[in-house]
Order: C-alpha cells, then sequence, then structure tokens
C-alpha cells in the first residue's frame, strides 16, 4: 500500500480535528432542541390551565348571575309573566360585555323575554343548552361548536357558548329556562 500524499494526510488531519467539533455542535442543537420543546410543552400547559381556569370563572359567574335572576319577582313570578324587562337585561348585559344575550324561554322553548329586540317566534327547544338544562333540572352548558362549525347564537349571529338555568314552580314543573 501506498503512503498518503501530503496534502491527503492534511485533509485527513482536518477532518479529524472538524468531525468532533461538529458531533459536539449536532449534540449540543438536539440537546437544546429538547430543551425548547419541553419548555414549549410547559408553557403550553400552564397557559391551558390558565384559560381553563378562566373559563370555569366566567361560566361561574354566569350561573350566579341566572342563579340569581331565578329569584327576580319579573322572572320568577307567573302573575308578571307577561311583562318582560327587556331594558334591565340590556343593562346587565352593557355591564358584561361577555354576554352575548340574556333572556328566558317558556317550557317549550319560546323566547319570552330578550336583552336583544326580537319579533316572535322565536323557539329554542333544539338548542343544547335548553335541552340538557330541562334534562338535568340544573345549571347547565350547550354546546360551541355544531357539526363541525361554530354554532351561532339566533338573535346575536355570532358563535357563542349558551348558558342556561332552569326554574321549576311548586309543583316541580318545568316553568321557564333563563339563559345567557
Amino acid at each position: 500500500m501506498k503512503p498518503l500524499s501530503l496534502g491527503a494526510r492534511l485533509l485527513l488531519l482536518v477532518l479529524l480535528a472538524i468531525v468532533p467539533a461538529f458531533v459536539l455542535i449536532t449534540f449540543s442543537t438536539w440537546e437544546d432542541r429538547a430543551t425548547a420543546e419541553a419548555e414549549a410543552q410547559r408553557q403550553t400547559r400552564q397557559l391551558a390551565t390558565m384559560v381553563a381556569e378562566e373559563q370555569n370563572r366566567i361560566i361561574g359567574g354566569v350561573h350566579q348571575l341566572l342563579a340569581t335572576l331565578s329569584n327576580v319577582p319579573i322572572v320568577r313570578d307567573s302573575a308578571l309573566r307577561s311583562r318582560c324587562s327587556s331594558a334591565m337585561l340590556a343593562g346587565i348585559r352593557g355591564q358584561n360585555p361577555l354576554y352575548a344575550n340574556i333572556g328566558w324561554v317558556d317550557a317549550q322553548g319560546n323566547l319570552l323575554c330578550s336583552a336583544l329586540p326580537f319579533t316572535p317566534p322565536v323557539n329554542f327547544a333544539d338548542r343544547a343548552w335548553f335541552r340538557r338544562a330541562v334534562a338535568s333540572h340544573d345549571f347547565a352548558a350547550g354546546d360551541y361548536f355544531a357539526a363541525g362549525d361554530y354554532l351561532a347564537g339566533r338573535l346575536t349571529k355570532v358563535p357563542n357558548l349558551g348558558l342556561a338555568y332552569p326554574i321549576y314552580g311548586e309543583d316541580g314543573s318545568l316553568e321557564k329556562v333563563l339563559y345567557a
């Protein structure tokens, strides 16, 4: 076997010097990428937790509002049923810009009162928030998506999450369902 020329030996020497540096750079890059990925996952989990906590806080506030409204005479008293205080509801909605609308429907889902103006008949019996509140006899949430698309409000025409609170009479029959 013929000995390597001076140029070949120099090239081999340069390669031997470069290869460890290249391996070190590659390993360091791989390690940095793994660290960055772990940090991104940690931040994503933290953000998801914060969003979930905020959403729970907002939903809890809506639950409180609807439970409080359920005790207001104009909402509760069947003698005052024909009176809709859309001004009161509009005022509440104005103080809470997260609410697309606030109102109540009868036991069949027919809209009785709304913060937004409406022309009867408007029926919400097909909405998940109404069906779930009636079925559970308790505060319930509707769907945000329907058939893979955002669910827009009947009156608001904007995507929203309907939340509902049923009101039952002394005889146990459903009287109305408040919603926001």
